[in-house]
């Protein structure tokens, strides 16, 4: 592809990040999101995830935005290895997060804070956050399904059909949030659902 390709060490263990909203240095808000199911079923972009509250995540994310000066929102991911529970840097993310409908329904609305800081308002924010809630993204439960049933990774064991099918299900049914969907306004998710269909 005409570049030096960067290779990551694949660490087995969960995928969290801490998301932040700072202001000139200080955060004014934060959250945090556990990765219970991925695109792919060793791992991958968020598609089922879970709001949570873990001190040492939010220690470790917090040091590395106040040590950067950071301003605006920010997403800083770890793995913890399932080994030795130690948190070990993923990435770090200059921009609002794909699974932000999880901060949401877990009671933190982000873009509103945001507003608020572009408005003049200097925080910090002391929203009620809800750990334990969950969201899913409907289309990637699918293609995360779709995995399961036709790939391969040598170094994670592929989970059962049934056993997939059984955690899904469950999870709606206890969890029945979702990042796109929405009764009150269903077109984002039909609007989605075209542009995959479409391939747009």
């Amino acid at each position: 592809m005409g570049h030096v390709p960067i290779v990551q060490e694949y660490v087995d263990g969960t995928e969290y990040t801490i998301r932040a909203l700072y202001d000139e240095g200080e955060p004014v808000v934060s959250t945090q999101k556990a990765l219970r199911r991925g695109m792919k079923y060793p791992r991958g972009p968020s598609v089922y995830h879970e709001a949570v509250d873990i001190p040492a995540l939010e220690r470790a994310g917090l040091a590395i935005l106040d040590e950067l000066d950071w301003h605006g929102p920010a997403s800083v991911g770890f793995i913890r290895e399932k080994a030795t529970g130690t948190f070990k840097l993923l990435e770090i993310n200059p921009r609002f997060w794909a699974s932000l409908p999880c901060d949401i329904h877990a009671g933190v609305d982000y873009p509103h804070y945001y507003w608020q800081l572009a408005n003049g308002a200097t925080g910090p924010f002391d929203p009620t956050y809800h750990p334990g809630t969950a969201s899913h993204f409907l289309r990637g439960e699918l293609v995360h399904l779709h995995s399961v049933l036709t790939e391969e990774y040598a170094f994670v064991p592929r989970p059962s059909v049934g056993e997939t099918v059984s955690g899904m299900a469950g999870s709606l049914l206890e969890q029945p949030n979702f990042d796109v969907f929405s009764l009150d306004d269903p077109r984002p998710f039909v609007r989605d659902t075209l542009n995959t269909v479409l391939g747009l």
